[in-house]
This record gives C-alpha cells, structure tokens and sequence, in this order.
C-alpha cells in the first residue's frame, strides 16, 4: 500500500479558499463561530508543528527567526507563538484541548507564560489546566500566578527583585499617530510608590474638576488625561516658598499603603513561603523588611477556610474597615482583574432591592468601574461557584434595584491613594436613607422574608 503524498502548497491554498468563500456566504453568527472553531485549530496546529521542530534540536530563538522571516510577524507574537509551542511540547494535551474547544488560544497562553516562569511544569499540571480553561482569562492569569508564587522561594524573589532594579530605565517612543509615549520600567515596588503618588496628585486632579457634585459626563477631564496632568504637575512644577515648606512636611508624613496577606511565621522567617501582596504580586524579603520599618500593621482575622470575618453595617456605605477587608479577600476587581485602586465596593444583592441587601462583608465584593455598570445596567447579580469562581447569571425581579438614577448615584465610594482604599462616605448618606432602610428591613422581617432586622 502506497502511503498518500502531503499536499502541495497550492492545493492547500485552495482549500482554504474554498472555505474562505463558504464562510463568507454563510450567516454571520454561524461564520464568527466557526471562524473562531478554525483559528482555535490552526493555532493548535502550528503549535505542534513548531513542537515538533524543538524536539528536533531546533531552538527557541531559531523558530522566532523563522516566524518573523515573512516581515508581517512582530518580535512580540513570535515570542508569544514560540512560547505556546514550548508549553505544547511539554504537554501535547494543551493542543487537544485547542482542538477540541476546551481552552481558547487566549488561555492556552496563560498556561504558556506560567510554563516560561516555572521550568515548564504548569504546562503539565492538570489541576491548573482545568481552572485555567474553566473561567474567563482575567481569572485564570490570577490562578496561574498563585500557581506560580508557590514554586517560587524566598530566593528566587529576591533574584528577580535585584534583576528588576538593574534593569529599571525609562525609554521614549513616538507612536504612529503622532502621541508620544514616556515608558518606565523597574521593580513592582518602585512603580507601586510612583503611581501612589501619581493617584494622589490625579485625586486633587480630579476635585479640581468637581468631583462627585459634577455628573462624570460634565468634567472637562478624562480619568486617563488627568492622571497625565498629575504626571506634568508631579515633574515640572517645583513649588517655592510657603508651598515648599509644605511639601517638605508632606514628603515626610506621606506613605503608601500596601496591602500584603502574611503570617506571623512568614514575617519573622520562620515560614519560608513567599509573602504576597493582594493582587498576587510576590514580595522580596528585602521589600518585607523595608516596608516593616515604618508601617501601620492592621490585622484581619480570618477562619480557617481563609474568609473574612463577618463584618455588618445597616448603612450602604462600605467603612474603610470593609474595604481593607475586601481588598485582601478580593484583591481587585472579581470579574475582569483591574486593580483595587479602580474599583468599588459592589452590593451583589442591591441595597435599594426588594429583598434588601445589606452592606456586610458578604454581601460585597470588588468591581472596577466599568464592570460595576455592566453589571448594573444587564441586570446581572453575582455568585461563587463550587470552585470559589465568580460567576454572573440574570438577577430575579428582587434582585434589581428600582431605577432612579445611573449605578454612579449608588456607588457606595470611589478609591483615595491616599489611604489606599476608597473614601468612607458612610458618616455622610442622604437624609433619609437611614429611616428607609429601617422602615423597608421592618416589613420585610414581619413578612418572614429575612432572618434578622440588620
């Protein structure tokens, strides 16, 4: 039996064409889907071909070379392809999954920068894998750096810290649509005090602006153009005389506020695990001991599952405790990652909804202002899954609150630098909204539609 010949380049450039033209007859719905089907194996594909060429002795920066050799390819996505062939070659079975849909290219990626950081054994651990290929990407990147962090050593950080410091720069680049860009680069840390002092000076930005008693739509500013104002300010205005002297005396009582989970064993050293900040960001020891030197250490107790404590208020506001509270629990944003500073404490069950959701830790969680009203304006509550995952589905009728106004006019508090956690406006509700809420907590407990008045 005679095996049959590979197809020519030309017949596979009219297969392609064939498809191209059913596709682009075909209802679009059904076109995008089996589109996004034919990318997912194509991807999976060149990832095993390339995999085949690494095990052949070729080496990484020989397949980027290749990739790029058509001039169309950047030296970023040759880089991306060549690592998702590494993690293909380490575990063919992230190309089945690529195949058979499990897993999106996106996510296949995730798995491909964990493998990068941890000697190729995320690639093949299946635990990781099925979380990985379970929730949106955003979830996923937080599970594969837990993943990682726990195969780093003390060590290993601080390595990477040293290695960070001495590579720090700051670059210019001119953008093809005439911007410019100013680029630092440096050590998490070090980034983390200039943006801490950027939101600071972008937050008085903002009240310039109006604040909260001018409607978002009305401000002269974007969020985004008066973090650049702040950023002029910062490096090109040096204040002088009276102004001076007070910014000397701020320089001196200003800090940043880190949020970091530890144990009292992981501080002292007695726990070598690696101490990690609340968005997953690990911690040199070196970091640790500076930090420690002159901080404000506010303890959160937890039970043994790693939840926070209960904590409750019969007001809507959420108190800078339940804030601190949410940013370890949390660490951002749930649904797509945004980072704490960007986000508001969310009532998953309305306060201003029939069934009265009340302001305690958990019935709150931490959402980015741009998923805060998507979430608001489909309808949507949210939930944790068997898994711990949030998820979204359709709230009820009792779990939407009455329209009377944009989520903006519920939001219980927006983030301040300044003390690291969203401004406490509970000292300050609209008259009125007190007496509501008891009056509204009343009926509903005399018609045994809640356990408790608060």
């Amino acid at each position: 039996m005679v095996a049959a010949a590979p197809p020519t380049e030309h017949v596979v450039c009219d297969r392609m064409l064939t498809i191209e033209h059913e596709l682009q007859h075909a209802d679009p719905e059904v076109a995008a889907q089996l589109i996004a089907f034919c990318r997912r194996r194509l991807d999976a594909t060149e990832a095993s071909v390339i995999a085949r060429q690494l095990d052949n002795g070729t080496t990484s920066q020989q397949v980027e070379d290749r990739l790029r050799r058509d001039g169309k390819t950047s030296r970023r996505e040759a880089k991306r392809r060549a690592s998702r062939a590494k993690a293909v070659n380490a575990n063919p079975d992230i190309a089945t999954r690529l195949r058979n849909g499990t897993m999106s290219t996106e996510q296949a990626d995730i798995i491909a920068d964990a493998a990068a950081d941890t000697d190729g054994a995320a690639a093949c651990d299946e635990t990781l894998l099925n979380d990985v290929s379970s929730v949106p990407p955003e979830q996923g990147k937080k599970k594969a750096d837990t993943f990682v962090t726990k195969t780093k050593t003390n060590d290993q950080i601080e390595t990477e810290h040293e290695r960070a410091r001495r590579n720090r720069t700051v670059y210019r680049k001119r953008r093809r649509d005439g911007l410019h860009e100013l680029v630092i680069q440096g050590d998490k840390h070090s980034i983390d005090q200039i943006e801490a002092r950027l939101d600071e000076q972008a937050e008085h930005e903002y009240r310039q602006d109006g604040g909260r008693d001018v409607p978002r739509a009305q401000h002269p500013r974007t969020r985004n153009q008066r973090r650049f104002d702040a950023l002029h300010a910062l490096t090109t205005q040096a204040p002088s005389g009276d102004d001076a002297a007070a910014n000397a005396v701020a320089k001196v009582g200003r800090r940043s506020t880190i949020f970091v989970t530890a144990t009292i064993d992981q501080l002292t050293g007695v726990d070598p695990s690696v101490v990690t900040s609340c968005d997953g960001a690990r911690l040199p020891r070196s970091i640790i001991e500076c930090l420690a030197c002159d901080a404000d250490f506010i303890g959160q107790i937890y039970d043994q599952n790693g939840n926070v404590l209960w904590q409750g208020r019969a007001v809507r506001f959420a108190t800078p405790a339940q804030v601190r509270a949410l940013i370890a629990r949390d660490g951002g944003c749930v649904s797509c990652g945004a980072h704490h500073s960007r986000c508001v404490a969310h009532h998953r069950l309305p306060f201003e909804a029939a069934i009265a959701g009340a302001t305690d830790i958990d019935n709150l969680v931490l959402l980015c202002e741009s998923c805060h009203h998507h979430v608001h304006n489909a309808h949507l509550t949210l939930f944790r899954d068997a898994h711990g995952d949030w998820k979204t589905r359709a709230a009820t009728a009792e779990e939407i609150a009455p329209a009377g106004g944009p989520p903006a006019k519920r939001r219980p508090n927006r983030h301040s630098t300044r003390s690291g956690g969203p401004r406490n406006r509970g000292d300050r509700e609209p008259p009125g909204d007190k007496p509501h809420f008891f009056e509204r907590r009343r009926q509903l407990y005399e018609e045994h539609r809640i356990d408790s008045l608060f």
